[in-house]
């Protein structure tokens, strides 16, 4: 297997466990609290992002594009995470938060380092 085989393996690995934790997190969420509703919110945009990301990224757009999407995808995810941290989330909420933000981080090293 190359490199580029190997690189691209590892970005849809972690599509794939981003969209499955996104969609968990986001039917375990019940919008009874303003903080759970901003997590709603944030995640609905995350979700957009990562639906732009995977469209970029199948229609073979050029790499700042793909990465541009990246980026926003790992912003609304950090974001989130940090929102959630400092709030009255339960402990597996707050992780659930921190491993999406930190997936898409990883997502977004994995992509760069294959632009270049």
């Amino acid at each position: 297997m190359t490199e580029e085989e190997v690189c691209a393996e590892g970005v849809a690995k972690i599509v794939v466990d981003l969209t499955g934790l996104l969609a968990a997190l986001q039917s375990a969420t019940i919008p009874g609290k303003p903080w759970q509703r901003q997590l709603l919110r944030d995640l609905d945009e995350a979700d957009t992002h990562l639906q732009i990301l995977r469209l970029t990224i199948a229609m073979n757009r050029r790499d700042d594009e793909v990465l541009s999407a990246a980026r926003s995808l790992t912003s609304v995810l950090t974001r989130a995470a940090s929102t959630i941290g400092r709030g009255r989330a339960d402990q597996g909420t707050r992780d659930a938060t921190r491993l999406l933000a930190g997936l898409a981080k990883e997502l977004h090293a994995r992509l760069e380092a294959y632009a270049e």
